[in-house]
């Protein structure tokens, strides 16, 4: 259950969009919801369908995926009235779209996607508000409502299992209670939504109703009946989807509580099992595993796809092991030449700390140090896990990943970090020969110079790296 928990965290798709304006029950325009494969149209009158011709550039615009330039296109055309039909297959196509570049982390481009095509389908049905809202008696004939709802969730936040304060559109609410034969008060507007990609079809998932989009299935999450009542309010819980599966897990508590899973049989969904899950201690094993084995990278992922993160948050001891292990890694990677990997190592490991060690990001120096300069080990004293700190290896680990950062092109970056060090420790030379160095490759050689020269300074009679030699002349 664990090993699902997490791939299914690491898989999820938060899905949102604004508030549409209210869908009135009972509005003359709309029928009465009739569930079918094909969806419940919406009816209304349509001026004349544009030419084929006349939508070349969109079609190929949007074969190609880029939603921007059909958007262009459609402009450029006269922004015609669209049949219902095409606009069902494109918005069918964004949301596949939206649910890949989603899984793959691509959020930005989710969202870009979701904006295009939601404004192209507002524009062609001549039937949404400008935040998003369905208008019922401006939409067309045979437009598919679910899909319109689908499309305007795509990148909402989560409800309020996670933390998520944008209610459902009120029309959505209205519109999935009919679906379902139940009172809008079925479905806070709070609740978790998703849009789940399981076997190559696409459903809806708003709270505990489950709707596919590309086919006939709608129904509740089974094994809800197991739940004793106090235990069945959807707000508490949010959704998770895998390859075949939807889970259900009540976040109310810390990362504890219930867990339900059904798995889709290829024409409805079965109830797997019901158990009480702890995601937070999950989430902190899988992190503490990967910083053992000296695997920053993946420990910081499995920290960010963990919904509950608090037992990490608390650790001090697994910070300082995230930092030993992030700079043994940094080291054997610059020794191969890899300047970068060795960045992307010490990263990780410093955003693991980051709490623990009470640091900003994303310089990683101590929290309020500009405000209030102060040693390394003043800093630790004061800091409320002071005790189990160690300034030393964190300096060590910051210095590294600034030189590391300076050697991969991104000297820029470095700079602020090794200005704050020399600060907080104005006797480590290292971070003067860094300084210099950063400022060197910014074309700043008389300010490098001078950092060079402080460099020396603080180690008498040793003989200078070559590159200063050169550089400070005779």
């Amino acid at each position: 259950m664990r090993t699902i928990l997490l791939s299914l965290m690491a898989l999820s798709v938060l899905v949102g969009c604004g508030q549409p304006s209210p869908l009135a029950p009972g509005t003359p325009a709309a029928r009465s919801p009739q569930p079918s494969a094909e969806g419940t149209p919406i009816v209304a009158t349509l001026p004349a369908a544009p030419t084929p011709g006349s939508l070349q550039a969109l079609e190929e615009a949007i074969r190609r995926g880029d939603w921007a330039a059909a958007r262009a296109a459609y402009e450029a055309a006269g922004a015609p009235p669209l049949p219902a039909e095409r606009l069902n297959a494109w918005m069918e196509q964004a949301l596949r779209e939206i649910v890949r570049a989603q899984k793959k982390g691509r959020y930005e481009q989710a969202d870009r996607i979701q904006a295009d095509a939601l404004a192209l389908v507002g524009r062609g049905c001549r039937c949404l508000d400008p935040q998003g809202g369905l208008r019922p008696d401006a939409a067309p004939a045979g437009l598919r409502v679910e899909w319109v709802l689908a499309l305007s969730l795509a990148g909402r936040p989560g409800g309020a299992a996670l933390g998520g304060t944008e209610p459902l559109p009120e029309w959505g609410r209205k519109w999935i209670a009919a679906r379902f034969g139940r009172e809008p008060s079925a479905i806070p507007p709070l609740v978790d939504a998703q849009i789940c990609s399981i076997a190559d079809h696409l459903f809806l998932v708003v709270g505990f109703y489950i709707l596919q989009l590309d086919g006939p299935f709608q129904g509740e999450a089974p094994g809800l009946s197991a739940l004793p009542e106090g235990e069945r309010d959807p707000e508490r819980y949010y959704v998770l989807c895998e390859a075949d599966r939807i889970q259900w897990v009540n976040a109310m508590s810390g990362g504890r509580g219930t867990a339900l899973e059904a798995e889709w049989d290829g024409k409805g969904f079965r109830s797997m099992r019901v158990e009480r899950a702890n995601l937070a201690a999950d989430t902190y094993r899988e992190v503490r595993r990967h910083v053992e084995a000296g695997e920053l990278e993946e420990a910081l992922r499995a920290y960010e796809a963990g919904a509950f993160t608090r037992q990490v948050d608390e650790d001090p001891e697994l910070a300082t092991e995230a930092l030993r292990q992030g700079l043994a890694v940094a080291q054997r990677r610059a020794e191969a030449g890899d300047a970068a990997g060795a960045a992307r190592a010490l990263h990780a490991a410093l955003t693991l700390a980051l709490i623990p060690y009470e640091l900003e990001g994303p310089t990683f120096l101590p929290q309020g140090w500009a405000a209030r300069p102060r040693s390394l080990e003043e800093w630790a004293r004061e800091a409320f896990y002071g005790p189990s700190l160690d300034p030393a290896l964190y300096r060590g680990a910051l210095a590294h990943y600034a030189r590391y950062l300076a050697r991969s092109g991104r000297a820029r970056e470095a700079e602020p970090i090794l200005r704050g060090l020399i600060v907080l420790s104005p006797d480590y030379a290292p971070a003067y020969l860094d300084l210099g160095d950063a400022l060197w490759d910014l074309g700043k050689q008389e300010e490098a110079r001078e950092f060079y020269r402080r460099y020396l300074a603080l180690r008498p009679g040793e003989e200078p790296p070559p590159r200063v030699r050169e550089r400070l002349g005779p």
